[in-house]
């Protein structure tokens, strides 16, 4: 569910913005909401790896 809605609502937006939203808006409302989340688990965690964001910036793509 948290990877679905990262992409399909904050996909398009720089970095910046996302990281944002995520660490002031979503996180504290899971969080209030009492529903059960992996701690330290991050969007881009769900949706890729390490690996394969350091391959993106090697091919001069951004990272995230």
């Amino acid at each position: 569910m948290l990877a679905s809605a990262f992409v399909s609502y904050i996909g398009a937006f720089n970095i910046k913005f996302r990281l944002n939203l995520w660490a002031n808006t979503w996180l504290p409302d899971i969080i209030d909401k009492k529903i059960p989340i992996t701690t330290g688990v991050t969007p881009l965690g769900i949706l890729t790896t390490e690996s394969k964001m350091a391959q993106w910036k090697n091919e001069g793509l951004p990272a995230d």
